[in-house]
């Protein structure tokens, strides 16, 4: 560690931008310059993002800021500049476009996920949030946030979430964070001659489009089992396909679905080892989907899953969602809210007092009738629901579920004259899990040997 050079190359740097402007401002640079050397003592900087920080720095002081580096905001998160004045507050995070080895095979999904994590997680603790950057790198940025939150979907929420949760998940960026984080300008930090320059996040990306083409590296990304603090190169894992069924994540598999089915391993709803089920069978892996609304997050991933399933179906092909008690009102609820559906829902058996009803809420014969539940087995609970229905004047042609176990379920349904809409097999959540890195080997190959042999 030469702590010498390094003062001097600061010192030297902010001679050099300071020319010509009045003591006042030399003397807070200086100060600066002199918090980094005592950082590098320390070995917490490094003098490549230093100077960075400092010519960042130095041009907020001249623009009337009162500028802090390496900045506490809480327990996780330092910021590297915040400047402050009376219009508010400005916090800039330094991009300079290092790659880990364990990124090496995808560098510009690393990098896009990670800038969409540093705009997700600092720009809440201030007004204004900008990155930083040399004139030789090129941000990828996603465009996503360089609009107004009004003019941001849903999908592209569960796409982003899906990148930055392959990094971050010891806190994971929530979807919260995301939709409401906001990128206000991008610096061109040219140490060289000591001078930054502000522009618009759209005019930043229109001139990168020429460099930068996003062809949605989310999949590629995931492959490489890149994560926050990983210490050494990874092979891919390549694992052969025992299921049969799975589609790869190499091949289509949405970017939504990642992002659920890594949420439902985070929460506990998708778990391996040896369980013994309610039937008294043996079974590899537990799937308890009854945990999603205690999860806001993943909840709302699962209404998005749902609402995709509908839109499959078509809105013009449904009156009113049913859903199957009592997991599926869990769904049924807020999808009908969010569909502006009417929505009913069906006991398992009738009421013995009362009116002694099994469908709750308001039909009427003819009403076309999508049967709601949290996933499939062998098909009997929602059989039950759909002959109740039907018993009303209710037409149910088709139901819809987030995850078929591959039982037998869906041949069971079309028996009974239903079609099933399933978001995902468990099949291809197993898969993005051994992709990402999420389960082990051994937990992989005995739940795809239970799921092909008709064992789950």
């Amino acid at each position: 560690m030469d702590v010498r050079r390094f003062r001097e190359d600061l010192y030297e740097l902010t001679k050099r931008a300071c020319n010509g402007y009045d003591q006042d401002i030399r003397s807070k640079v200086f100060q600066i310059a002199d918090i980094l050397v005592g950082l590098y003592k320390k070995n917490l900087v490094k003098i490549n993002h230093s100077a960075l920080e400092l010519v960042c720095a130095m041009g907020l002081v001249k623009a009337g800021y009162d500028v802090k580096v390496e900045l506490q905001l809480d327990k996780a998160l330092v910021c590297d500049v915040m400047g402050t004045k009376a219009e508010g507050t400005l916090i800039v995070e330094i991009e300079t476009g290092f790659i880990p080895p364990e990124a090496a095979l995808a560098p510009s999904a690393y990098a896009r996920g990670r800038i969409a994590s540093k705009i997700a997680r600092y720009s809440r603790f201030a007004d204004k949030f900008a990155l930083g950057t040399t004139p030789s790198y090129v941000l990828d940025i996603p465009p996503f946030f360089a609009r107004p939150q009004r003019e941001r979907t849903a999908e592209e929420v569960s796409e982003i979430k899906a990148l930055t949760d392959v990094r971050y998940t010891k806190p994971p960026v929530t979807l919260s964070e995301l939709m409401h984080a906001r990128l206000h300008s991008v610096f061109v930090i040219d140490v060289d001659s000591a001078t930054s320059r502000e522009i618009d996040p759209r005019s930043y990306l229109e001139a990168a489009s020429t460099f930068v083409k996003h062809h949605h590296p989310t999949k590629a990304y995931i492959g490489t089992g890149a994560q926050e603090g990983a210490g050494s190169h990874s092979k891919k894992l390549e694992p052969e396909d025992p299921v049969g069924e799975t589609s790869s994540l190499t091949s289509g598999t949405s970017s939504g679905k990642i992002a659920l089915a890594q949420a439902l391993f985070n929460i506990g709803a998708l778990r391996f080892g040896k369980f013994t089920l309610s039937s008294g069978r043996r079974s590899s892996y537990y799937l308890d989907l009854r945990m999603i609304p205690s999860y806001p997050e993943t909840y709302a991933l699962a209404i998005q899953a749902y609402s995709e399933i509908a839109k499959g179906v078509g809105e013009k092909n449904f009156d009113v969602v049913a859903g199957v008690a009592t997991a599926g009102v869990t769904i049924s609820s807020p999808l009908a809210f969010l569909l502006k559906k009417p929505m009913v829902y069906v006991r398992k058996e009738e009421k013995g007092h009362g009116l002694g009803r099994q469908v709750e809420g308001a039909t009427r014969p003819g009403q076309k009738t999508l049967v709601i539940d949290d996933l499939i087995t062998t098909g009997g609970s929602i059989i039950s629901a759909v002959e109740a229905l039907r018993k009303t004047g209710c037409v149910v042609k088709d139901a819809a579920v987030l995850v078929d176990r591959l039982e037998g379920g869906k041949a069971n349904l079309a028996g009974a004259g239903v079609r099933l809409n399933a978001y995902a097999q468990v099949t291809e959540l197993i898969e993005i899990l051994y992709q990402s890195r999420m389960m082990t080997k051994g937990d992989y190959e005995a739940v795809a040997k239970q799921i092909k042999g008709g064992n789950a």
